[in-house]
């Protein structure tokens, strides 16, 4: 008799019943479609804000340019520092030279005069005498064209600093566009730089090309003293006559080798003091040239008009900035991963459509 009436009291209210039951599903339902609609909006988001490459490069470019700017300000400040100082390049350099024109002096043996005076100078050791000048005057500036050696090394040295300030730097690894350090490092990011048309180019190009040389430094300053003391054409107090104590009168001293090589050491040895003088003078030039040159390559780099922008602009490349920041490298390595979540993301949301989940009218 229970079962009776609970029998029918189903039948009576089944309708209601099932719309009750449903309607409950329902809520719940909806419930967990607006949770789940929550959370794929926070992973469409997070999926998003993944792999922001331009995000990514704006917060590296930053930090590059000021560590960049930083280091360059601390190497011209060391160089500016140290522009009074003696080159050591230089210097030994200087030394090696002097030693040269000791040792190789240009000066013939008494044979080789008296050869000299017979076979080309007509018996005349006046004349032997001026041409002896002449010879020695070629030697002694052979030794010195060797200073370039010097200078040059110098500055080669300078291109092998500044290579390594670029390529330590922490926020932007420029070694990695190249295994070359020393110059050869500047003259790949220099044809780099070109190949992309950028203004960069100009910098480096000005630094890795840069020279400094014996001609165009200090030729002028010992070839005075050449002229001074070594042409026989101008040189005073060098003639080979003498003054009569009686008469006054000039007269020809009586020469023989001996006398002509005594001459050309007492010449030798005054025109390599003075050149030697002169040298001393010029033992910090180097140092003063490296300031400047490395002065104008921070302003080609750094200060120029719009080059901020020659520097985004070359950075940004795919190629460039994959080596410069590795990060980007492996950022491009999980684009894929990252597209195969999008792909499910947006099938889970196209899922989660609350018209698909009603099924009340």
């Amino acid at each position: 008799q229970v079962l009776e009436l609970i029998l029918d009291y189903l039948v009576d209210n089944i309708e209601d019943l099932d719309s009750k039951y449903a309607k409950a599903y329902q809520d719940h339902i909806d419930i967990l479609h607006r949770d789940l609609e929550t959370d794929l909006q926070k992973a469409s988001k997070a999926l998003a804000g993944f792999g922001d490459e331009d995000q990514l490069f704006v917060e590296r470019f930053k930090e590059f340019k000021e560590e960049l700017s930083d280091s360059l300000e601390k190497f011209l400040k060391k160089l500016r520092k140290n522009r009074e100082t003696v080159d050591p390049y230089f210097k030994a350099k200087v030394d090696t030279v002097m030693k040269a024109c000791q040792s190789d002096p240009g000066i013939p043996e008494l044979d080789e005069i008296e050869r000299q005076r017979t076979d080309r100078f007509g018996g005349s050791y006046r004349s032997t005498y001026y041409g002896s000048i002449a010879a020695m005057r070629a030697n002694l500036s052979k030794h010195f064209l060797s200073l370039n050696e010097g200078l040059q090394q110098s500055v080669e040295q300078l291109k092998s600093e500044v290579t390594n300030v670029l390529v330590n730097l922490k926020k932007g690894h420029l070694g990695n566009l190249t295994k070359e350090r020393d110059a050869k490092f500047l003259g790949v990011m220099t044809e780099l730089l070109d190949k992309y048309n950028n203004q960069l180019e100009l910098g480096f190009r000005t630094l890795w090309e840069s020279q400094v040389s014996y001609e165009g430094l200090i030729i002028h300053s010992i070839r005075q003293h050449f002229d001074d003391e070594l042409e026989p054409d101008l040189i005073n107090n060098n003639t080979l006559s003498i003054k009569n104590s009686e008469s006054g009168e000039s007269q020809v001293e009586e020469f023989n080798q001996q006398e002509v090589k005594n001459r050309l050491e007492a010449l030798h040895k005054k025109v390599v003091i003075k050149c030697k003088e002169t040298l001393d003078q010029w033992l910090t030039e180097p140092s003063q040239v490296r300031y400047f040159i490395i002065g104008e390559f921070f302003d080609r780099i750094h200060y120029a008009k719009d080059i901020g922008d020659q520097w985004r602009t070359f950075l940004r490349k795919e190629e460039i900035r994959s080596k410069v920041w590795p990060e980007f490298q492996r950022l491009k390595e999980h684009k894929q991963i990252q597209q195969e979540w999008q792909n499910l993301l947006q099938k889970a949301i196209s899922s989660n459509k609350l018209e698909s989940m009603q099924f009340l009218n």
